[in-house]
């Protein structure tokens, strides 16, 4: 009789570990894939909102990229708006990325006359075969008018109507 329970204990005990683990490798394979490089682009002074930006400041940037991929290239660039002057630093950077190390380029430009104004940013990592892993960023001067917001890539859908995202 002592048995019997001991054996049922452990058979239930083993049903449960098999099931836990089951589901655990299902939850692992329904996490949603993510770019394996970041960007981010912000104004250097603490506290300095977009709006805030007047036509002809000059206000210092931070460019920062990390990647969770060793790469032996990686392409920073920025691109200024109509009317912005770059007043120190630089535009580009390109070198090799080491998995988890983040690089910053930094650069100081003068606001355009222009309110509508937007900073771009991106990062390309070009891998072999062809294919390369990106990522872009903004930063608006002045007050931005509202626009519709556009899809930063294209959206498709699966079969059941659900959005699926490329990495490119």
């Amino acid at each position: 009789m002592n048995q019997r329970r001991v054996v049922k204990y452990i058979v239930g005990l083993l049903i449960f570990v098999i099931a836990l683990s089951g589901s655990v490798q299902a939850a692992q394979r329904h996490k949603k894939p993510q770019s394996p490089v970041q960007i981010a682009l912000s104004a250097a002074q603490t506290g300095l909102a977009p709006e805030a930006i007047k036509p002809g400041d000059i206000v210092d940037f931070i460019v920062t990229v990390s990647s969770s991929i060793d790469a032996d290239e990686m392409n920073i660039s920025v691109t200024l708006p109509r009317g912005a002057e770059l007043t120190a630093g630089a535009l580009d950077w390109r070198g090799p990325s080491k998995r988890n190390e983040k690089t910053v380029l930094t650069f100081s430009a003068k606001a355009p006359n222009v309110r509508d104004s937007i900073i771009r940013a991106s990062v390309i990592i070009p891998m072999s075969g062809g294919a390369s892993f990106s990522a872009s960023t903004q930063y608006p001067l002045g007050v931005q008018s509202k626009k519709k917001a556009e899809p930063s890539r294209p959206v498709k859908k699966d079969r059941k109507g659900k959005d699926v995202i490329e990495y490119q």
